[in-house]
């Protein structure tokens, strides 16, 4: 899905509303605390201009001050306040998805605050305010820059607001005939300057949220494609230590596993019991039944013996053909050997039938070895000392488990 959008384009500057979602939630995150600075840093720069409100109110004109101060400054100040503290809210309560709304809002608000002191001066002072429009609109492209939507929202809504003003509110008629002319003729003129500066911010801002939601895109590929990467290497791991008709683990991870547990076992004086197991007859059954049977009977099997190793460390393996090995760190012989008599019954009762056998059903022989390993013991010795247990049980008739404690048998 995102491949295709890469390539068919998102020129309306919206994704699916998964994606969509995904997105802004990054955008809000990656941005918002270098968002909340840039409005903070704008509010304070917005309220420094209340220097030229303290100048505008030093004029008179017939004994009269042109405006109160603290008509053009109060304003001022509860607008920068309240903003900063909303900001400083959305970062108290991890309100981070509302930044791009409530930044749109303030932005319009200041704008609007513009055409409101425009409004209580006199002209030809109403005209200082007029430069106000302009660094509002550049600083909302800055802050903004992430959202087309936003920035056209603000631009708009100032521009808009500041035309209707102009229709209900005409310039006023000044007494000089010559400022009259430079008034008429640079009210038209500033405006269609400042459509120009709104066209061109809407044309620069697209381009920029465009490559935004591009690059927003090629992450989500390559951060795919790395967990596909992960995902097949954890795969091929598990092939390379797992047995792929039984899914129980191979020969080669026992024999990592046991070298590990013995050292560990030898470390902490710690017992550690080996569990050997052969499928009774099983040649016999093959050939009997056919191959796929004798799978399907060694997977019956193998799901049995997993059922009996859910402790931590635990480990059961298929040793080789119908062979199977049950690893216990941490347990005693006589643990172990119960644990054996239990496996075997647990397959007697499944009675998978068998008419090559005595016992007319699939049996197992067990053999168990434990032995609590000293320096320069071999890991080996366990495995040599299960496997005559296990033809111990063999030579006893088979469908049995032995080993050296006293344990009990069919």
């Amino acid at each position: 899905m995102y491949s295709r959008l890469l390539k068919r384009g998102f020129y309306r500057l919206r994704f699916p509303t998964s994606i969509e979602q995904s997105f802004t939630d990054d955008r809000n995150q990656t941005h918002g605390n270098s968002s909340r600075l840039s409005l903070c840093l704008g509010l304070l720069f917005y309220l420094c201009f209340g220097i030229s409100d303290s100048w505008l109110a030093s004029f008179h004109i017939d004994g009269q001050p042109i405006v109160s101060f603290y008509e053009l400054f109060l304003p001022r100040l509860a607008l920068t306040v309240v903003s900063i503290l909303i900001v400083f809210l959305t970062y108290k309560f991890e309100m981070t998805k509302w930044i791009y709304p409530l930044s749109t809002l303030g932005f319009t608000l200041v704008g609007w605050s513009i055409i409101y002191f425009i409004h209580l001066l006199p002209a030809p002072f109403t005209f200082i305010y007029y430069i106000g429009f302009l660094p509002i609109q550049m600083y909302a492209i800055i802050v903004l820059r992430q959202s087309l939507r936003s920035v056209i929202i603000v631009s708009l809504g100032i521009y808009l607001g500041f035309l209707l003003y102009l229709d209900l509110y005409p310039p006023q008629t000044v007494t000089s005939g010559n400022l009259q002319f430079y008034i008429n003729s640079i009210v038209p003129a500033y405006l269609i300057y400042w459509g120009i500066i709104i066209a061109l911010s809407f044309y620069i801002v697209y381009l920029s949220e465009y490559a935004i939601r591009k690059e927003f895109i090629q992450k989500q590929i390559v951060k795919l494609e790395s967990e596909n990467l992960t995902i097949m290497k954890d795969q091929l791991q598990t092939l390379a230590i797992t047995d792929p008709l039984t899914q129980l683990y191979n020969r080669r991870f026992f024999e990592d596993t046991l070298n590990k547990e013995w050292r560990m076992a030898t470390r902490h004086q710690d017992v550690i019991s080996l569990v050997m197991i052969d499928v009774d007859h099983f040649k016999a059954y093959n050939d009997h039944y056919g191959h796929q049977a004798g799978d399907r009977c060694l997977q019956i099997i193998a799901s049995t013996l997993k059922h009996h190793t859910q402790r931590a460390g635990d480990l059961a393996v298929r040793f080789g053909g119908e062979e199977f090995i049950l690893l216990f760190p941490k347990m005693t012989e006589k643990e172990a050997c119960q644990l054996a008599e239990k496996l075997r019954s647990s397959v007697e009762q499944i009675r998978i039938p068998h008419e090559e056998s005595s016992h007319e059903i699939v049996t197992i022989s067990i053999g168990v070895s434990s032995q609590t390993p000293e320096m320069g013991d071999n890991p080996e010795d366990l495995i040599r000392n299960a496997d005559l247990q296990l033809y111990r049980s063999k030579q006893q008739g088979r469908n049995r488990a032995s080993c050296n404690c006293s344990c009990p048998n069919r």
